[in-house]
């Protein structure tokens, strides 16, 4: 095999081992939203259940804050999450240019500019 075969193929690796990695990535972000989401949703309903019985004002605003800081932490890790997969993907795309330009010099270099 050629060295340039071997380049080929090992770019393909890298490819299939960086998808790989960003369906990992995306199943364990998926995961967490669903956990926030639900610790959200039983710190509202316990919230909830506060108002039909007589409770302390210091009870129910320990428990107004435990939600709010649950609804923050379920939105903060959407937003950082897209904004990080976001990233990600404009960092791969910016690689992938990157790697066919040096790929076209290499080619430019190798046969002259006739392209013969």
């Amino acid at each position: 095999m050629s060295d340039s075969q071997i380049d080929k193929i090992a770019r393909i690796a890298e490819k299939i081992s960086a998808e790989n990695n960003r369906r990992t990535r995306q199943t364990h972000t998926i995961k967490n939203l669903l956990e926030e989401r639900q610790q959200v949703l039983v710190s509202m309903c316990e919230l909830a259940e506060l108002e039909a019985a007589e409770v302390p004002a210091e009870t129910v605003i320990h428990n107004l804050r435990h939600f709010n800081q649950r609804l923050v932490d379920y939105t903060a890790l959407g937003h950082f999450e897209i904004y990080d997969n976001s990233f990600r993907i404009h960092f791969l795309h910016e690689n992938e240019r990157n790697s066919a330009a040096e790929i076209e010099s290499d080619r430019y270099k190798q046969h002259g500019e006739n392209g013969c």
